[in-house]
Order: structure tokens, then C-alpha cells, then sequence
């Protein structure tokens, strides 16, 4: 009886070590190329964030200054700002006094080089949402330039 199960279990074990072996009918065999890892094409290198905040650019600084000007001057400090050919209807703000007032973001425009767009948002009165003051800049021969201003809800 001993030699029986022996053979029995001996039987058993070179069939599971034969099965482990082999491969299912399904399946082929790979071969070394097709085993081969394929090299990924390189990607490019993301461009590095900014690391000066918006408001420490110069397109920042003289968009706060603006911003300064159009909240809290007339009409007579707003033109001097404005590029030469100023077509959109120049205004002066007149509603409440603006609260929370920050440089969203300031970065050089995608269509033309030399404008710099800037976003300025502020609450005003007891509002619980922003409202934008969109600047377009132009840096000529002298100095920066409003060619656009406006506000957004």
C-alpha cells in the first residue's frame, strides 16, 4: 500500500511540475523580440512654473499701479496710462469702493508678443463673488501702456 501511494503522489507531483512548465494551448511561446521592451519616444521637458509671484513682474507692478488709478483717480490720472490710439471708451470706476483687491495673474499673450494680459480681482461692497478688472499692457518706447481695460463679473 505504501508503494502505491508513494507512486501515486510521486505521479501527482511530476504532473503539476510539468503543468507549471508548460504553456496553455491558447497561448505561444514568446520569443526574445517579442519580449523586447520598446523604448518610449522622450517626452519634452515641462515648462518650470514661474517662480516669481505675479505681482514681483514688472507687467504685475505696473498693472497694481493702474489698477490703483482706475479705482481711486478720475479720468484726468486714467488717459495718461492709455496707449495713443485708445479705441475702447476710456472710464473712470465709479461704484463703491473696491475690497480684497489682488493680481490674479499677469502673463504675455498667446496672439501678439508684445501684450501682456493681467487680471485683477475685488469685491465690492458685501458681494460674496469677485469681479475682474482685465488689463491688456504694451511695453513701447515709453513704458508700459493700456491698450484695453474692462470689467468682468
Amino acid at each position: 500500500m505504501r508503494t502505491l501511494t508513494a507512486a501515486l503522489l510521486s505521479l501527482a507531483l511530476l504532473l503539476t511540475l510539468a503543468a507549471c512548465g508548460s504553456t496553455p494551448p491558447e497561448q505561444s511561446q514568446e520569443t526574445p523580440a517579442a519580449t523586447a521592451e520598446v523604448t518610449p519616444e522622450p517626452t519634452p521637458e515641462p515648462t518650470p512654473e514661474p517662480t516669481e509671484a505675479p505681482e514681483d513682474t514688472e507687467a504685475g507692478k505696473i498693472a497694481m499701479e493702474f489698477a490703483d488709478v482706475y479705482f481711486y483717480g478720475g479720468m484726468e490720472e486714467i488717459e495718461p496710462w492709455l496707449v495713443e490710439d485708445y479705441q475702447w471708451g476710456a472710464y473712470a470706476y465709479d461704484s463703491e469702493a473696491p475690497s480684497d483687491i489682488l493680481l490674479q495673474y499677469v502673463y504675455p499673450s498667446e496672439d501678439e508678443e508684445a501684450v501682456w494680459n493681467a487680471v485683477i480681482r475685488f469685491r465690492v461692497g458685501h458681494e460674496d463673488s469677485f469681479t475682474y478688472l482685465v488689463l491688456d499692457l504694451v511695453q513701447g518706447d515709453e513704458g508700459w501702456k493700456v491698450s484695453f481695460y474692462g470689467l468682468d463679473k
